[in-house]
């Protein structure tokens, strides 16, 4: 930041000897650091003549200092206004104007500066900060060699145009610049940790934990050098001194890259290992991961059980105690305490309401409480005990995510069906219905389901049922009525096309509660050197709006990251599906985003769209169509030249345990149109222990839910790729491949297996390396290329 001496005009101006004195005394105090006594005598000289520029600026300096910018911008305005002829003047209001995130019009203060004061390395060394963050790493990079060509001993240039360079890919230059900072400030940090980060990028790790404990060392209480290195630990498999720096750089400052270092901790941290110091920490932070959503809630729901079970023995034993039964013992031999049990719990309360909990066990477990909720409901003097309350709606939230999918038992089902007749008769009569009864209902029914199911939203009730009826009747209503303004930009003409329409409107498909805060990205071609360091693409240069299609959109998580990640961005986001584009256009709507459009079309009929994009993502539709290249193809007429495709295809090799499904699928005559069908399939899959093909699908989380589950092993359509076919594929539509997204871990083991391809981009060794690891596309083959130009 640059800190003026009293500018020419000032002291050849109106200002006395004694202002001269007071003003220099006052800058004494700033350049020492002592900010309350600069900003005393800044003001004391601004009392005297209000007409002080110097003062007025070094007063915005201080603000900014603080980190007050409106307060800065006000004062550096002030003393541009009285004098606009002192280059300072514009850059610091410059500085200020960028910490806003008003980059635009940083850079013209900048530029400013410039023309008064051409040879002014702090400006263009600022002005290629500006520039960097509008993603424009060409020009930044110019403006940090302009500044250090005048002042080539300028360690911050130096380490800024590293970071610039790293962002275009250039590694080894980059490392370059940052060992120049240093040889000029040894003790630089950022400088330090910025090397760090770029040694990470080419797999240097040890090289890499030495910087980031060298910048500790100078800066011991630094979130992000203590964050750098808990991510290398975690990529060396040290989970728990990763799980440590995490928690630590928590404690700090919550920043997005430290709530999510913790959160890919949890995921494979290990529970049973001695860690009860910070057990409690680890249970606060992990509540607060999933009602914040630091990562989608379904990623840490394996964890968080665990860590729930860990934490609290009391549930452990419940649990135990539960399964030893089954479901049909289960009411007669409940535990008075297992109700404050489970409702005291506020991160297994949270889990239910917040995701599916992939563990058939604690299925089972949780199929035995809501059976036992039946006979508690009809218990009158239950009715007013928060703890029962509780845990009913927390359970019932669960059943509507899951879509009830939950197995049945013979008689559970007329008990149910006749406590929904109870709830249905009050509604009609107008009387009040029992709060127990009401939640034990929507465990097995959703209450949107229920003749005039609005009248229940005109009821006083606990704010436990208020959350349940917002979830089963006021977001059904707000879905319905979005539905009908959503745009049909192409006929649904093809049979698979309708088949596969029909499957997803009876569910959004999938269901989710809450979204990730995605990190935004100055541009696509940051993200993409971000994610793909070693490999090498043509950048396409744009920095503000881009045009992103959504191919296949779904219930919406996949379009709010692209608008979250791309804030400037116009997103189209299509699907087969008007139930599906309801429910994403609602969670649009409740995070706020303005630049998605929705709107209903089949991928096959695009080709008269009329409209081009610098983006385009298809994640999950391409192998549901009959013809997939032909699918791809009308797409890639769509990509302008130079632009990047997200892809995401079915690995044969990683589907084996699916195709086994369906082959006992097919043989049992299962219908996938059926609730009660694959329901029945579940409960047979479940029982299958000793087939190891089949328990795979145990592992998978879309086995958990009724849709998903449909989704996985009745799908109506599905083709599934081999490496070598996708190879084939790239080059008949002439399209270059960037790198496949996976794991952090994953591409390291690809990487110490296949040192030879520096890039990660060969796709014969891909191929070598899945037949080695067959799980590692379990989910997709996801995958970003380039359009050749």
């Amino acid at each position: 930041m640059t800190m003026n001496q009293p500018s020419a005009s000032q002291e050849a101006g109106n200002s006395t000897d004694e202002t001269s004195v007071f003003f220099t005394q006052a800058f004494a105090h700033h350049q020492a650091g002592r900010l309350d006594e600069a900003e005393r005598l800044y003001r004391q000289m601004l009392s005297a003549d209000a007409r002080h520029a110097d003062s007025l600026n070094m007063l915005g300096v201080v603000a900014l200092q603080r980190g007050d910018q409106e307060l800065a911008i006000e004062m550096i305005s002030k003393a541009i206004t009285l004098n606009d002829c002192i280059a300072e003047f514009h850059s610091n209001l410059g500085i200020a104007l960028k910490h806003q995130g008003r980059n635009d019009e940083a850079i013209a203060s900048h530029e400013k500066a410039l023309v008064l004061k051409p040879e002014y390395p702090e400006a263009l060394y600022n002005l290629g900060n500006a520039l960097m963050g509008q993603g424009r790493y060409d020009e930044a990079v110019v403006r940090y060699e302009q500044a250090l060509a005048i002042k080539p001993d300028f360690p911050q240039a130096l380490s800024n145009l590293g970071s610039a360079l790293r962002d275009q890919g250039k590694l080894d230059e980059a490392i370059a610049r940052f060992e120049q900072a240093l040889a000029i400030v040894p003790d630089f940090p950022q400088a330090l940790s910025n090397l760090g980060n770029t040694l990470q990028d080419q797999g240097k790790l040890d090289e890499a934990i030495v910087r980031y404990e060298q910048a500790l060392a100078i800066m011991p209480h630094s979130p992000e050098a203590i964050c750098n290195l808990g991510i290398v630990l975690f990529a060396q498999e040290k989970i728990d001194l990763a799980m440590n720096a995490a928690l630590y750089a928590l404690q700090l400052e919550e920043t997005q890259e430290s709530r999510i270092l913790f959160c890919e901790c949890l995921k494979y941290f290990n529970m049973e290992a001695d860690y009860h110091d910070n057990l409690d920490v680890l249970y606060g932070s992990a509540v607060r991961a999933l009602t914040e959503a630091w990562v989608r809630p379904k990623e840490l729901a394996r964890s968080c059980l665990s860590l729930a079970l860990t934490h609290n023995q009391a549930l452990q034993l419940i649990v135990y105690h539960a399964m030893q039964g089954g479901p049909d013992k289960f009411p007669e031999s409940i535990e008075p305490g297992i109700w404050e049990t489970l409702a005291g719990d506020r991160l297994l309360l949270c889990l239910l309401k917040s995701t599916t909990i992939p563990h058939i066990k604690f299925e089972q477990f949780l199929t035995c409480v809501r059976f036992a909720m039946l006979d508690i409901a009809t218990k009158t003097s239950l009715a007013e005990e928060d703890d029962v309350l509780d845990c009913f709606c927390a359970i019932a939230q669960q059943c509507f995510i899951n879509e009830y999918v939950f197995a049945l038992m013979p008689n559970e089902v007329e008990l149910a069906q006749q406590l929904r007749e109870g709830v249905v008769t009050a509604l009609e009569a107008g009387t009040p219905v029992p709060v127990l009864s009401l939640a034990a209902v929507a465990a097995y029914f959703p209450l949107h389901s229920l003749p005039m199911a609005g009248r229940l939203l005109q009821g006083d009730w606990p704010a436990a049922v208020r959350e349940l009826l917002q979830q089963q009747v006021e977001a059904f209503e707000e879905e319905a009525h979005l539905r009908d303004t959503i745009p049909r930009l192409t006929p649904i003409e093809d049979r698979i096309s309708s088949s596969v329409q029909a499957q997803y409107e009876q569910n959004p498909y999938p269901r989710w509660t809450k979204a990730q805060h995605a990190s935004e990205m100055v541009s696509i071609d940051a993200s993409l050197h971000r994610e793909f360091p070693l490999a090498s693409f043509c950048d396409l240069n744009k920095t503000g709006e881009i045009d992103i299609l959504v191919a296949g959109c779904g219930t919406g998580q996949h379009s709010i990251q692209t608008a979250q990640c791309f804030p400037r961005s116009r997103v189209l986001a299509i699907d087969l599906s008007l139930a599906s584009l309801g429910y994403a256009k609602r969670k649009t709507q409740e995070l706020g985003i303005h630049t998605i459009e929705y709107a209903q079309a089949d991928i096959l009929k695009l080709g008269t769209l009329g409209r081009t994009f610098d983006v385009i993502e298809s994640v999950g539709t391409l192998m549901c169509l009959k013809e997939p290249m032909e699918g791809w193809e009308i797409l890639l007429s769509l990509l302008r030249p130079g632009g990047f495709m997200r892809i995401g295809l079915y690995s044969e090799l990683a589907r084996g345990c699916v195709v086994a499904a369906r082959n006992y699928i097919a043989e049992k005559g299962y219908q996938g149109a059926r609730a009660e069908d694959i329901r029945q399939c579940r409960q047979d899959i479940m029982a299958m222990e000793n087939d190891a093909l089949m328990m795979r699908l145990l592992s998978l989380g879309d086995f958990y839910t009724m849709s998903e589950c449909r989704d996985l092993i009745f799908h109506v359509q599905e083709h599934r790729h081999t490496i070598p076919q996708i190879k084939e594929n790239l080059e008949e539509l002439g399209l270059n491949f960037i790198g496949f997204s996976l794991e952090p871990r994953i591409v390291r083991q690809y990487g110490a297996r296949f040192p030879e391809d520096h890039s990660r981009t060969n796709l014969d060794l891909w191929n070598v390396f899945e037949n080695e690891n067959p799980d590692i596309f379990t989910g997709l083959y996801q995958f970003w290329v380039q359009k050749r130009d």
